[in-house]
């Protein structure tokens, strides 16, 4: 076996505390056919449950006796995590609204969120919380041009609990106080008419499956085709617990 030449290792663990995890790598033989080489198997009795997917990978490199000054590579390309089987995760919709926004022909902030750098509360464990868009409405009095930019610097803002949510309940801190916005990268645009209800249902941004990273804002934000006006805005996140 060639390490330098990308071998993929896989550990299949058990569930429930009890059962066998595989310690496998998946390499091709002299004809190039794929196997799947299991090199150790551990039976425990307890702790066998993932409890959370961003586990450290650590590696330990030994020279085998030779001079200090020997060179040793690790080749590490990344990794990924999960479920065998169908995964059917528990979901919340977390919703913040902000209902008169005065709009310019200029870009202003009207809902943020962002996840917590830790979840669920008091645990000290990172926020590990698949979160992705879940929708928006508008209601305004002009056409409008609004955006969702993910990671923009905003002035004034302040994060915390979303309306009439526990905060032990969630895994997001909201903000409707920003008041200024600039940079960010734009994922999503779209139109909202004056004079009617504007709901996006976003049905192709679900294809976009955006996570949110650690404590990066995604925002929504709006501006007037023309002149000046009023809007009223809620925007929906969904949580997979």
């Amino acid at each position: 076996m060639t390490l330098s030449e990308g071998n993929i290792f896989e550990i299949l663990f058990t569930w429930y505390g009890y059962g066998v995890n595989d310690y496998r790598i998946i390499l091709a033989d002299e004809q190039n056919v794929q196997q799947v080489v299991t090199v150790h198997r551990l039976k425990t009795t307890r702790e066998t449950s993932v409890i959370d997917p961003n586990l450290t990978i650590r590696a330990n490199v030994t020279n085998g006796g030779e001079s200090a000054s020997t060179g040793l590579n690790l080749f590490t390309s990344g990794r990924s995590f999960r479920v065998i089987g169908t995964f059917d995760p528990i979901s919340r919709i977390t919703s913040e609204r902000r209902l008169s926004v005065s709009l310019s022909n200029s870009f202003t902030p009207t809902v943020s969120f962002r996840r917590k750098a830790d979840f669920p509360p008091g645990t000290d464990r990172p926020n590990s919380v698949t979160v992705t868009i879940g929708g928006l409405d508008i209601l305004s009095d002009t056409n409008l041009v609004f955006e969702i930019r993910l990671n923009p610097t905003l002035t004034g803002a302040s994060f915390g609990t979303p309306i009439n949510t526990t905060s032990s309940e969630t895994a997001l801190e909201s903000d409707t106080s920003a008041t200024g916005i600039s940079g960010g990268e734009l994922i999503y645009a779209g139109l909202g008419a004056s004079g009617q209800g504007n709901r996006a249902a976003l049905t192709d941004i679900e294809e976009i499956r955006l996570v949110l990273p650690v404590t990066q804002p995604v925002m929504l934000c709006a501006r007037t085709v023309s002149g000046s006006g009023n809007a009223r805005f809620v925007f929906r996140m969904i949580e997979s617990w």
